[in-house]
């Protein structure tokens, strides 16, 4: 009888599979890894001639406003470096991995991160990016800081970092999940993206150019 009911329970199992294939549902968190498509740059920074702390003030009092207005980042929030929420070095040296922009970023002191910005999201916002899986686009989503640093001449470097840039697959069956056997979300850790961090410092230069 043991035996009948263990192989009830696996063509059973079998079925969900099938069902989940055919949903376009990933079982078992398939192999592979999603593909990138677009040129890879450490770091993407742009001179800016005011001083950093003018810059600071100009993105404390506009840079909400100009996130909130594009349809991308219209559920993002706005944290200044000495907000709780704002990633601490340790949680930025973990979440660095491969990514060398941040691993130098969470080496700075916090007098060099006094000026910064957090950009994040905490809504199920996702947009397609540089990567793709299966052969199509993959939904993407990160969140960003935004650097403020004295440069040269008494202007100022501003760079936009991607911090925990993430794919969402789907869904996968897990029986072994943290909430007991059921379907979870496969949402991976990926490498920044340069598009991204591009557009945002686009916006910011823009409020901070011509003005």
């Amino acid at each position: 009888m043991a035996s009948r009911e263990a192989h009830v329970l696996a063509a059973a199992a079998r079925r969900l599979a099938c069902a989940g294939a055919a949903l376009s549902v990933s079982f078992c968190a398939p192999g592979g890894h999603p593909e990138r498509h677009g040129e890879a740059r450490a770091h993407v920074a742009n001179a800016v001639a005011r001083p950093a702390d003018d810059v600071h003030a100009r993105l404390a009092r506009g840079l909400a406003s100009a996130l909130g207005a594009a349809e991308k980042y219209r559920d993002a929030h706005l944290a200044a470096s000495d907000d709780p929420v704002f990633p601490d070095p340790q949680q930025l040296r973990l979440a660095a991995g491969d990514d060398p922009a941040l691993a130098a970023y969470a080496a700075l002191d916090d007098r060099q991160r006094r000026r910064d910005f957090y950009v994040f999201d905490l809504s199920d916002t996702y947009w397609t990016s540089e990567y793709v899986w299966r052969g199509r686009p993959a939904r993407f989503k990160t969140d960003f800081i935004v650097h403020v640093a004295d440069a040269d001449a008494g202007g100022t470097l501003v760079e936009v970092l991607e911090y925990r840039p993430r794919v969402s697959l789907g869904e996968h069956f897990d029986l072994t999940g943290h909430h007991g056997p059921g379907f979870y979300d496969d949402v991976r850790f990926v490498a920044p993206t340069t598009r991204d961090r591009e557009e945002l410092l686009e916006m910011v230069v823009g409020l901070l150019v011509g003005r």
